[in-house]
């Protein structure tokens, strides 16, 4: 992802579906099938640094 600093937030959804939202003017936001696949695309060649936040921890649903 091109720039410096924070250019993009992201979420990795359970199914490992990734969403990037870039912080541009206009924003714009991609949907990917895995964080690998953005990487491939967006990566410049390991340039690009993750920075991944501990993930919220949601309650089961309870199926009664």
């Amino acid at each position: 992802m091109s720039g410096e600093g924070i250019v993009a937030d992201g979420v990795m959804f359970g199914d490992g579906t990734v969403a990037i939202r870039w912080r541009t003017t206009p924003c714009s936001t991609v949907v990917w099938g895995s964080f690998e696949e953005a990487i491939q695309v967006h990566g410049h060649h390991g340039a690009t640094v993750a920075v991944w936040h501990e993930p919220a921890r949601w309650p089961e649903p309870s199926m009664s």
